[in-house]
C-alpha cells in the first residue's frame, strides 16, 4: 500500500486535489501563483473585479493555486467543466511541463480557451499588464 499516494516518482506531486469548497461546475478556472495558501485580499478583489468586467460572477469561477505543483488541463476541464482557463503565473509551464503557455496569447487547448497573464500582483501595479490583459479578455469573452 502506498502511504502517501500524492507523492510518487522522486517526490513529484502527481495528483491534484481541488479545494473541497470549490464548485464542481465553473465557467472559468483561474490558476494563480499565491505566496501563501490563498490569494491576498487585494489580489482576490482585483481578480473578481477583472472577471466582473467580462460579465463573469464570483460563483462561476474556480480558483486553484500553483504551489509548485502542475495542473493538468484535462483534469481541470473534467473536474470543473470549464470552457476557459486563465493563468496568472510567472511560469509558462503552470499547466504542465509539456505545455508552454506564452504570455498574453489566447491558446486553444483541447477545446478550452487558455490565457496566461502576469501574476496578479504585477497586473495590480503595472498599467501595461492591465492593458494587454484587458485586450485579450475582451476577445476571450466577446465583450
Amino acid at each position: 500500500m502506498i502511504e502517501q499516494p500524492s507523492f510518487l516518482f522522486a517526490e513529484t506531486k502527481t495528483f491534484f486535489t481541488p479545494e473541497p469548497t470549490l464548485a464542481k461546475k465553473a465557467d472559468v478556472v483561474v490558476v494563480a501563483d499565491a505566496k501563501g495558501e490563498t490569494l491576498p485580499a487585494n489580489e482576490r478583489e482585483l481578480l473578481f473585479k477583472i472577471m466582473a468586467s467580462v460579465k463573469i460572477e464570483e460563483d462561476d469561477i474556480a480558483i486553484v493555486y500553483t504551489h509548485d505543483l502542475k495542473h493538468s488541463v484535462a483534469l481541470l476541464k473534467k473536474h470543473f467543466s470549464a470552457s476557459k482557463i486563465i493563468v496568472f503565473s510567472t511560469s509558462a509551464n503552470a499547466l504542465g511541463d509539456n505545455l508552454r503557455l506564452p504570455l498574453y496569447t489566447l491558446t486553444n487547448i483541447s477545446g478550452l480557451q487558455a490565457l496566461r497573464a502576469a501574476p496578479l500582483e504585477k497586473v495590480m501595479t503595472q498599467a501595461e499588464h492591465k492593458s494587454v490583459l484587458w485586450k485579450n479578455l475582451k476577445v476571450m469573452f466577446g465583450v
